[in-house]
């Protein structure tokens, strides 16, 4: 959940939250966790959800546990509400640091938060880590290679004209770069989904994808629903 009165875009957050959390509430209640693997983090987060969608109690329990848990870090460290930029199952985002993060159920300092890039709709948000890696969060349909996303760390937030020539850098990137992974939606069956220009999406198999002509892509398509929510916010943000 994202604060709905901060700005579009912020600067030096942290980013905190619970290591293993569900694992671990199920761990001290005594739970059998004998087939669930402990470390292997995707399996064991698919593993739990079969845990919670058998038994609805105890995945309303999970989720009251960790939010109470978040709620006790926000009293024990006086952090207000305009402090809290981002609010997820396990763990949020902060303007501030944490100095008390051992009681109960300890919290984690995940990453030093160089630049936050919010959409407009609030629902989408882009991290830009303090040591160069892009996460975005939030996207509905994720795809193949996210690798364009790098180029906001490369942003010189200090000058509007730089900000704005770095983002005219990164539309005319999307429209002229010949590569094809960019625009690939992986599908269920491990095929794959690309917008080809005047048609729309195609299903195409993974031998198939090195035929395809990057002038056949539909880049608009690339430009208006992964990467101009986040330009747009930017330009909101240095006209203000």
């Amino acid at each position: 959940m994202v604060n709905e009165k901060c700005s579009l875009v912020l600067g030096d957050c942290f980013e905190y939250d619970f290591s293993s959390c569900f694992y671990r509430i199920l761990k001290g209640l005594g739970w059998d966790l004998s087939s669930v693997s402990e470390t292997d983090k995707e399996k064991r987060n698919i593993q739990i959800g079969y845990i919670q969608k058998e038994n609805p109690r105890v995945g309303q329990y999970l989720q009251e546990t960790v939010t109470n848990l978040v709620d006790h870090y926000l009293r024990e460290n006086q952090i207000q509400e305009c402090d809290v930029i981002l609010r997820q199952k396990d763990g949020m985002t902060l303007t501030k640091r944490l100095h008390v993060t051992d009681t109960t159920m300890p919290i984690e300092l995940r990453g030093l938060v160089s630049k936050l890039i919010i959409d407009v709709s609030r629902k989408k948000w882009l991290i830009v880590y303090s040591d160069g890696e892009v996460v975005p969060k939030g996207i509905p349909k994720r795809l193949y290679d996210m690798s364009f996303y790098d180029s906001f760390r490369n942003l010189d937030y200090s000058n509007k004209a730089n900000l704005i020539k770095g983002l005219e850098g990164i539309r005319q990137r999307i429209f002229s770069d010949p590569k094809i992974s960019w625009f690939l939606q992986e599908e269920e069956d491990g095929n794959f989904s690309i917008p080809i220009v005047g048609v729309g999406f195609i299903k195409v198999n993974r031998s198939a994808v090195r035929s395809l002509s990057p002038n056949d892509v539909d880049r608009r398509y690339l430009w208006e629903e992964y990467v101009w929510p986040f330009s747009e916010s930017i330009l909101i943000h240095c006209s203000t």
